[in-house]
């Protein structure tokens, strides 16, 4: 029995029993063998420990009984029912009436029968506020929130949505109102805004990334017989795009600081091909992907291609946005690809992409592409979403 404890009129303590500092144990308690009580713990008139899990009149089992732990300033609501090998959280809070089955979290607060966690608790006694803040002393707790709170959502549309839901709803309206649900202005203008963000002539956009990187190596002539390095450390659409056009890709490992496509592995790769042609293939092109929002190192990539005679697609779906020497991504190749899945930096309803590209000759070739297949978005819903301004 620890210092300063205040104890209630008919309360049981039997043996094999550690009863902290300070503790409050009120009226009709028993605490039974084997229960153990932190500092601080307040027990509520009436409450109960069990100390056999299985009870039999006929049957004793006072040799099975299970230890109670019951941590540093957890309370014990009155008529609660504690089952035996139960631990409860510090600071935690049983409300009246509850029968807990099972353990108890640091700060819970749990009700019912059985018992189940409905909030947190403050330190103070108080229920925590949605943002895991305490009312009234203000003390944060965001380090306790469960996992599915603590953790940073990788998509969360709900809260990006709710920023620009004005906008959003605005532009919506505006393409049910013209009616010109494919290839209405909005297409035009949202690319005139992507390419002016990426610092380029011309954007085209298209329904996804794979498309993208597709009508990309289509607009170079790629297909059969040709191959075209890139980068093993990537989604599959990456390589998928050479294989969809006929053509070989040639995995080139990755730099282990940046993951990017490593640049002395691909100078290495590169001259293979030149000591002869293997597997009867013509290098034509390289694929780095910037991962992470890392753009690759496209000064020596882009010295690589021009001094082997190499076309360099940007895949450029993970650093939308992101800044290489002053340069966008996008515009760090001749030919940049990215995607609008929602999962990207820039992400639309559904999926879409766009190629960009500072050459006239190929931005009217990827144009009579995607005008060929019907590779382009078709619904300008879609550009509404991001009323870039």
């Amino acid at each position: 029995m620890g210092k300063e404890c205040n104890i209630g009129q008919n309360v049981v303590v039997g043996p094999d029993v550690s009863v902290g500092d300070n503790c409050k144990i009120q009226n009709n308690v028993s605490v039974y063998k084997g229960v153990t009580l932190e500092d601080e713990v307040f027990c509520g008139p009436s409450m109960v420990f069990t100390n056999v899990f299985n009870p039999r009149a006929a049957i004793r089992r006072m040799d099975e009984a299970r230890p109670t732990l019951v941590r540093k300033g957890a309370s014990l609501g009155a008529n609660c029912t504690i089952v035996c090998g139960v631990t409860i959280g510090q600071y935690a809070f049983v409300g009246a009436g509850a029968v807990v089955t099972k353990d108890v979290p640091n700060h819970a607060l749990v009700v019912g029968n059985p018992a189940r966690q409905t909030g947190w608790m403050c330190e103070c006694g108080e229920k925590l506020n949605d943002d895991m803040v305490c009312p009234v002393c203000k003390k944060d707790y965001h380090w306790l929130a469960p996992r599915e709170k603590r953790d940073v959502v990788f998509v969360d549309l709900a809260a990006q949505q709710e920023k620009i839901r004005p906008l959003i709803e605005a532009n919506i309206q505006a393409v049910l109102k013209h009616g010109r649900y494919i290839m209405g202005p909005e297409v035009k203008q949202l690319e005139g805004q992507l390419s002016e963000f990426a610092g380029v002539k011309h954007c085209i956009s298209c329904s996804s990334g794979t498309d993208a990187l597709i009508m990309a190596l289509m607009a170079c002539g790629i297909g059969p017989g040709d191959a075209v390095f890139t980068s093993p450390f990537t989604f599959v659409a990456s390589a998928e795009a050479v294989r969809l056009v006929g053509a070989v890709p040639v995995f080139v490992d990755i730099d282990p600081d940046t993951f990017n496509i490593s640049v002395e592995k691909l100078e290495t790769a590169v001259r293979e091909f030149k000591k002869g042609p293997q597997a009867g293939l013509v290098p034509r092109a390289i694929i780095p992907v910037d991962l992470f929002g890392l753009p690759c190192d496209y000064d020596r990539i882009n010295r690589v291609a021009k001094d082997n005679g190499l076309v360099v697609i940007e895949d450029a779906a993970q650093s939308f946005g992101a800044e290489y020497k002053g340069r966008m991504a996008g515009g760090l190749g001749d030919i940049g690809c990215t995607s609008f899945f929602p999962a990207k930096p820039l992400g639309c309803y559904g999926d879409g992409g766009a190629v960009f590209t500072n050459s006239d000759e190929m931005a009217e070739t990827l144009v009579s592409i995607y005008d060929g297949v019907r590779l382009r978005l078709r619904v300008t819903g879609y550009c509404g979403y991001w009323g870039i301004k």
